[in-house]
């Protein structure tokens, strides 16, 4: 099983090649890359569920079948890897640790009571 924050630098990684490699809008490459992660992530009935395939390949690639254009990183090497750098970078980044609830700042009855 692959984790959940994998899967969305994945998937974010496909959606910027689609518009940086292939000329989509943000719109448009979000568009594409929901519809084939929804098709793999839930195929039909009757159909074993092979989705998480899609995760041996390079985000690159997947971005260029989704446009019938089989090209080679090559000449879109940098960028390619300053996306995919990023994405690494992101997940790296500890957790945001939320702040304490409300309720325990909160006055407790009896504490500094004056009578």
């Amino acid at each position: 099983m692959i984790p959940k924050d994998s899967k969305e630098s994945f998937w974010t990684v496909v959606e910027q090649c689609l518009a940086t490699f292939h000329g989509l809008s943000a719109s448009e490459a979000h568009a594409k890359a929901v519809a084939l992660r929804k098709k793999l992530e839930h195929p039909p009935r009757g159909l074993s569920g092979g989705g998480d395939l899609v995760y041996h390949d390079e985000p690159f690639y997947v971005a260029c079948d989704l446009m019938g254009k089989r090209t080679e990183v090559g000449s879109f090497r940098e960028e390619y890897d300053r996306m995919i750098d990023a994405q690494k970078q992101r997940q790296r980044r500890p957790a945001r640790v939320p702040p304490p609830a409300a309720a325990s700042r909160r006055r407790r009855p009896g504490a500094n009571d004056r009578k």
